[in-house]
């Protein structure tokens, strides 16, 4: 479609010029519009002596020289929280410490409870409410001091707590732009920074950095930059979090949804109350379907389970559309499949609202 590509490393000379560092050279790059995607980096905070051999960051990890047998995972966010999950399918003994109570807080609690369960039954230990004093490089280890006066040694660390926009080598200033402390840009509805030719997407403008809203983000501020019409980012947003098993949501938690005032009540559909969940052995799978009382219309979703990823862009479009929760009910769908678990919620609730 005739876009040129360059492959290198860009920083700003001025607010239209940008340098790429090829192998091949130098390359001056001169735009009237710029959209700046550079995406995000793990969080390295001051005091934690990374190495690459006994403490990592979640870049570091996927270069792992040896299998260590404990590991420590510092960290109880989504990063944290996929790492524990999948290096406890390795034979690694996991500790995940998380200074909150529960992982994942925006998660809804039942689906929160199920995950850790399933951690905790592979034999993840999970430590929760308290933080990391002191990292101690050891001859071939590392030892944790705990904020509750505790210690502990480990074969090797992950830290994954918090992330940064990939701006430090961009030379912003001299485009005449200023990130914030975690180096994020801020950018108006169509994603203009503060100097108005100058766009900004993705992961370098903070929450929610997910790769799915990401490029729909980049697409809208390309159509934006361009004067292309196109209708905004969708408001309505899933979300995926590559546990094992997967996690995913759709809507408000239901103690959110109280919160905002309205009157929910939740359906649940479990993976083993359908053929193909008892099929694949999936025990822990489960639905969450939040609906109005008053209005029936279904506000949100949220799973645990093979396939929620994908599963939950059923409840997506349905709430989209603003359809009731019976819609699963009259829909005929493929047996035995796992989406056949929505029709499962959907009569847990019309047990409890006699529709």
């Amino acid at each position: 479609r005739g876009v040129d590509a360059l492959t290198g490393e860009a920083r700003f000379l001025d607010a239209n010029r940008v340098r790429v560092e090829c192998n091949e050279g130098e390359t001056d790059v001169y735009g009237e519009k710029i959209l700046i995607a550079a995406g995000s980096e793990p969080f390295r905070p001051e005091g934690i002596p990374f190495d690459g051999m006994r403490i990592f960051d979640s870049d570091q990890i996927l270069k792992l020289p040896r299998m260590p047998k404990t590991l420590a995972v510092v960290g109880g966010g989504v990063i944290g929280s996929e790492y524990a999950a999948f290096f406890s399918l390795l034979s690694t003994d996991i500790t995940l410490i998380h200074r909150g109570s529960h992982l994942m807080p925006f998660v809804d609690d039942d689906i929160i409870a199920k995950l850790e369960k399933t951690l905790a039954a592979r034999g993840v230990c999970l430590r929760t409410g308290v933080t990391v004093a002191r990292y101690e490089l050891l001859g071939e280890g590392v030892r944790l001091s705990f904020s509750d006066g505790s210690t502990e040694e480990f074969g090797a660390v992950l830290y994954c707590a918090g992330r940064r926009g990939s701006t430090a080598g961009l030379d912003l200033a001299k485009a005449g732009l200023d990130p914030d402390s975690h180096g994020c840009l801020a950018v108006d509805s169509d994603f203009r920074t503060a100097v108005p030719h100058i766009y900004a997407a993705g992961d370098v403008i903070g929450y929610p950095s997910l790769a799915s809203v990401s490029q729909e983000q980049g697409r809208v501020a390309a159509c934006r930059a361009l004067e292309v019409p196109c209708r905004p980012v969708e408001d309505l947003l899933p979300f995926g979090v590559w546990t094992v098993p997967e996690i995913s949501m759709v809507g408000p938690t239901e103690a959110k949804g109280r919160e905002q005032g309205l009157d929910v009540v939740a359906g649940i559909g479990r993976y083993e109350d359908t053929a193909r969940g008892q099929i694949l052995g999936d025990r822990s799978g489960l639905l969450k379907l939040i609906v109005d009382r008053e209005t029936r219309r279904l506000v949100a979703a949220h799973m645990i389970g093979m396939d929620a990823t994908e599963l939950i862009h059923l409840a997506q479009l349905a709430i989209t559309f603003e359809a009731s929760y019976t819609v699963f009910i009259r829909q005929v769908m493929n047996y035995p499949t796992l989406s056949r678990v929505y029709k499962v919620a959907a009569w847990n609730l019309l047990e409890q609202l006699g529709d």
